[in-house]
This record gives C-alpha cells, sequence and structure tokens, in this order.
C-alpha cells in the first residue's frame, strides 16, 4: 500500500524531472512535460489521501452505528457498561421464589 500512496506519485514526479532534464533539455517542452508529470504525481497523492480518508471515515460510522444500536437495546453506550455487566437475556436470576 505504501507502493501505491507514497511511491508511485514520487516516482512520477521524478520521471518528470528526469524527462525535461534529459530528453528535451531545457526547452518550452520540457517545462511542460515537468509541469504535466508533477501534476499528474501531485493528482495521485492526493487521490490515495482521499480514499484513505474516507474509508476511514465509514470504518469510524460502522463503530458510532453500533454504539447507538447498542444503546437503544440496553440503555447505556458501550463504553459506560460496568466490568461484570452482562446483557438481561445472560442475567442469572438473584433469587429464586417458590
Amino acid at each position: 500500500m505504501r507502493f501505491v500512496r507514497y511511491v508511485l506519485p514520487a516516482l512520477i514526479v521524478l520521471a518528470g524531472v528526469v524527462l525535461a532534464l534529459t530528453v528535451y533539455g531545457g526547452t518550452d517542452t520540457a517545462v511542460d512535460a515537468l509541469v504535466a508529470l508533477a501534476g499528474a504525481g501531485a493528482a495521485t497523492f492526493m487521490i490515495n489521501m482521499y480514499l484513505r480518508f474516507g474509508f476511514g471515515d465509514r470504518e469510524q460510522q460502522e463503530r458510532d452505528e453500533a454504539a447507538r444500536e447498542f444503546f437503544e437495546k440496553y440503555g447505556q453506550w458501550p463504553d459506560e457498561v460496568p466490568e461484570d455487566w452482562q446483557p438481561p437475556s445472560v442475567r442469572q436470576p438473584t433469587h429464586v421464589g417458590r
């Protein structure tokens, strides 16, 4: 994943620099090639970062939704439950009356 996230954009920009310096040798076309490939590298980096942040938000939303469902079912937030707490369906009766 790090290759796609960091190395690939850097290689694209590096290709622009190499192309500008060696093939075109300082002409206007060299500047155009450098700018185009630097922009492509920056765009690749930004797209990867946006996707990374987007997937992270989805995981957080799923955790929040699970916490809301837990609250609706048991009346307590999952992080506020005592250590010895059990759901009502699992609790053992405290006394048996006959």
